[in-house]
């Protein structure tokens, strides 16, 4: 059969979420007129079961593959389109979530009651018995070992950082036989008041930072972690994050003014977290 220049098809399944199923059909044409169209494995149940009510159009199978026919080209174009619709039809659930990440890029050794050591000599030094390079095996046996896997990753780091950070987003995953597509927007309550401050919700939501969630429509994630949401739990971020927040300001008053910071080791009276 003579093929003739091919078909893109690009059918938007929602504005909402923008996703968009295309694919390039091979079209051909009979010897009796009769354009044929290629349509992938996927949508072949959906075109024959159309195609049982379309007078004059029909599903063939071929040696290069199954194609939909009909003399009139647009009544292919349509049955095709509609079989899209049918085989991407959506299954859409919301929730409301806290989305958190935390951030722990501290490298040290760390025993099994929460002692901590700088190394593996230091451990073995102060509470082992061996002063060798590496965690000796006889705390390993007991139970030490760094305070993270990757703890080379870390050893060009000059700081120590720790960290947290959570938001409520109302979270919609649209659900296809082409695929998932999950979409987060912050979640300000059933009013969607964004200057109410009287849920922790709200004040949570109030914090100046963003998550890369991957946009609306997207299916990219970023490192976060997220939990149902419950007034109670965003409670329990806030008050984490405020108490952060206090933490942060009391490090930059205490080591920002490095004459009192002299007097404060000198006098051996200061207190970073009291």
């Amino acid at each position: 059969m003579p093929v003739i220049a091919p078909h893109y098809f690009n059918v938007r399944l929602s504005d909402v979420s923008g996703d968009t199923y295309s694919y390039k059909s091979v079209v051909s044409v009979t010897s009796r007129g009769v354009f044929a169209m290629r349509i992938p494995s996927e949508l072949i149940p959906a075109c024959e079961e159309l195609a049982k009510s379309e007078h004059g159009v029909t599903v063939e199978k071929g040696k290069a593959g199954t194609a939909v026919h009909a003399y009139d080209k647009t009544r292919a174009i349509d049955l095709i389109e509609k079989a899209i619709v049918i085989y991407a039809k959506a299954e859409t659930t919301k929730e409301i979530v806290i989305v958190y990440e935390h951030e722990a890029e501290g490298i040290y050794i760390v025993g099994p009651k929460g002692e901590i050591a700088t190394d593996g000599y230091d451990a073995n030094v102060n509470f082992g018995r061996a002063a060798s390079g590496g965690i000796s095996s006889e705390l390993l046996k007991g139970g030490w070992g760094w305070s993270a896997q990757d703890h080379n990753h870390f050893g060009n780091r000059s700081v120590m950082k720790f960290g947290i950070g959570a938001q409520v987003y109302e979270k919609t995953t649209i659900k296809r036989a082409t695929g998932t597509s999950i979409m987060y927007d912050l979640y300000w309550g059933e009013d969607g008041d964004h200057f109410s401050r009287t849920t922790y919700c709200q004040r949570l939501n109030s914090f100046m930072i963003s998550f890369d969630l991957g946009g609306r429509g997207s299916n990219e994630h970023s490192r976060h972690k997220e939990i149902p949401y419950t007034e109670e739990g965003a409670r329990f971020f806030f008050k984490a994050m405020i108490g952060l927040c206090s933490l942060n300001e009391r490090v930059k008053n205490f080591f920002g003014d490095s004459k009192s910071l002299q007097l404060a080791i000198e006098s051996r009276s200061a207190r970073l977290l009291g």
